[in-house]
């Protein structure tokens, strides 16, 4: 059999090839493998709760083989034809005999269980279910810490969570019924309430921090400054378009006559999302009610802090008791136009125009300083 420089392979139909065929496969492979896992119940159902089942076994896969791999990533396709999502895993291999056992095993995942002369072939179907089973139970429990895939993990957990509303009556509806010891009670809560889901990535970025399902808009429960770098990781594991460097500065907000209110630092003014901002108090006083038993202080979701990003792409706004990150389309800049008229009746506005050129060439010269280091480091 000749080498491959890169070859795909469906986890359905691994089960074709024997342990030590998929083995040698493997082996002559010279740069990467694509592991394709269907999922069909996206496209094709109106239930969360099986798209997130087809979601739990792609990234039951993914994690399992990740640890045989110099490197591994994913992307998603779909079949307009047929209506399917199918989910690539790109490798390169690093144990070609553990990596194959694995598949060979994972493999079954996928497999229907048949008469009782295919014994063996059953049991290893039921082992490989129940080990995906007690993967699902860790990811549930919050019981794992670190995620090759956080975007998959928070897809399949927020699938889940809603789709667990739609199937089961045993749910509480009122906070005071809520047991806190059963964090998929917390989450099913605080999603139909306020659409927010605590990310089972949270424990590796050492922030309890929760996502808006519609938004972009995070909530952190810390009232501690967050570290740029985390902030940044963050940003990169979400996959968030934002322009670099990172600077944040402290902003002022405004309320201008016949205009939704304004926050804005020495280079941008963007408008401030004050309905998303008291939605995400709203479920941070949820989160304190839950865990705490009492219902928060009024005075602990008074805005200390507001900071603006120097290109005007992220907002965090902070309190006594969390900090709250919007993005992208919450955040829309101001009008050039809209603001010189605005700045007409503010003073600190008519500031902020006066200076902005100013302001805008110390940023171009630290743009500039920040692509020369970048170069300097390739």
């Amino acid at each position: 059999m000749q080498d491959h420089s890169s070859l795909e392979l469906r986890i359905d139909k691994i089960t074709t090839f024997t342990p030590e065929e998929l083995e040698f496969i493997i082996s002559r492979i010279k740069e990467t493998l694509t592991v394709k896992v269907p999922c069909p119940s996206i496209g094709s159902t109106q239930s969360y709760y099986d798209v997130a089942s087809d979601l739990l076994d792609a990234l039951f896969v993914g994690e399992s083989i990740a640890e045989f791999c110099k490197d591994i990533s994913f992307y998603e396709s779909w079949d307009e034809n047929r209506y399917r999502k199918t989910i690539h895993f790109v490798l390169t291999p690093q144990n070609p005999t553990e990596l194959a056992k694995k598949l060979y095993w994972l493999s079954y995942l996928f497999e229907d269980e048949e008469e009782d002369e295919y014994e063996e072939k059953n049991d290893l179907i039921s082992e490989v279910r129940e080990a995906a089973l007690d993967f699902q139970d860790h990811i549930n429990l919050f019981e794992k810490k670190d995620y090759h895939f956080p975007l998959l993990v928070d897809d399949y957990f927020a699938n889940f969570v809603i789709g667990l509303g739609e199937d089961s009556d045993d749910l509480p509806d009122e906070i005071e019924e809520i047991n806190r010891d059963l964090p998929v009670q917390i989450q099913n809560y605080l999603y139909q309430n306020h659409s927010y889901i605590q990310s089972p990535y949270w424990q590796s970025l050492h922030y309890n921090f929760y996502t808006s399902v519609p938004d972009d808009a995070w909530l952190i429960l810390s009232n501690t400054p967050i570290e740029l770098s985390i902030l940044e990781q963050m940003l990169d594991v979400y996959k968030t378009p934002v322009f670099k460097p990172l600077e944040l500065q402290d902003a002022s907000v405004i309320g201008a006559q016949d205009f939704e209110m304004i926050v804005f630092n020495n280079v941008e003014a963007i408008k401030y999302p004050f309905p998303q901002l008291t939605k995400a108090q709203e479920c941070v006083a949820d989160i304190y009610q839950i865990m705490n038993g009492v219902p928060i202080d009024s005075t602990a979701t008074k805005v200390k802090q507001n900071l603006l990003s120097s290109y005007g792409d992220i907002l965090i706004v902070a309190d006594q008791i969390a900090q709250y990150i919007f993005f992208g389309d919450l955040i829309p800049k101001v009008p050039e136009e809209t603001l010189k008229e605005l700045a007409r009746k503010s003073l600190p506005l008519r500031a902020y125009v006066k200076n902005r050129p100013q302001h805008l060439e110390q940023r171009t010269q630290k743009l500039i300083a920040y692509n020369t280091r970048a170069k300097q480091e390739l």
